[in-house]
């Protein structure tokens, strides 16, 4: 009887879950790159230590984003924005 529970549970989970991806791809197909996005897709590269470690406005780290951004521009490119938005 648990086991038929926690299945129907999960279930129901990945439903929800696939619904949302829907939703979430359906939402978003007008999107396009801006503001900070683009300071770091073409202001800085991943190559220079001082474009990853050089703060993004007054205080903010930005290794991280400008890691990922780089790692999906050599991936998919700029064609679409759909692994942007994430």
């Amino acid at each position: 009887m648990e086991l038929d529970h926690t299945r129907r549970v999960l279930l129901a989970f990945g439903a929800v879950e696939a619904s949302a991806f829907v939703i979430y791809l359906l939402l978003g197909r007008g999107m396009w790159f801006w503001a900070d996005e683009w300071d770091f897709l073409a202001a800085r590269t991943a190559g220079d230590l001082g474009d990853l470690f050089h703060p993004h406005g007054n205080a903010r780290a930005s290794t991280p984003p400008i890691l990922v951004d780089s790692l999906l521009q050599n991936v998919w490119g700029l064609h679409s924005y759909r692994p942007y938005r994430c």
